[in-house]
């Protein structure tokens, strides 16, 4: 079982690469439509923006492991999870394009482009979730009882100081 989690830690940072190049794209593509008068037609196209920010951040830190993040956000551990997020976050993109018979709405191709990319990146992680899942399961219950008990230090020298500076 050992050597099934030292084979399963290089499979994890080829989701934890593809999940970083997925992040970077998406804030390139927010920085694109912040940029875009298009993406200030409508509310949706607005919020729409402001969703694709916090995700990047958001998953950014869960990955990380910053924080309470990895809990609070725990499907994003599982590629199951980033999956299904990247899919939900595809879809959105797909959908929201604006319309606008009097402009060509570049945003719009941008958003398709990038909605089909997250498709093809939940598809290859739903293949690898199959191929992975005990291992990945088992991987990720040690991941995060190993940052618990980390965390768990960190509390108990914190309370250490206290009592020591009281």
């Amino acid at each position: 079982e050992k050597q099934g989690q030292s084979n399963f830690k290089s499979k994890a940072m080829i989701c934890k690469v593809l999940h970083f190049i997925t992040v970077i794209a998406l804030v390139i593509v927010v920085v694109m439509r912040i940029l875009s008068k298009t993406n200030y037609m409508s509310v949706t196209m607005f919020m729409l923006s402001i969703y694709l920010l916090l995700f990047a951040v958001f998953s950014t830190l869960a990955e990380l492991g910053v924080g309470n993040y990895r809990i609070t956000f725990y499907s994003l551990n599982f590629t199951w999870g980033k999956a299904l997020a990247y899919f939900c976050i595809g879809w959105l993109e797909v959908c929201s394009g604006a319309i606008d018979e009097n402009h060509f709405l570049w945003l719009s191709i941008i958003d398709i482009y990038f909605g089909i990319y997250l498709f093809v990146a939940s598809v290859i992680l739903m293949i690898f979730f199959v191929l992975w899942r005990a291992d990945e399961a088992e991987y990720v219950k040690q991941q995060l009882e190993l940052w618990d008990a980390e965390r768990k230090k960190k509390d108990q020298a914190q309370i250490e100081m206290k009592e020591a500076n009281a």
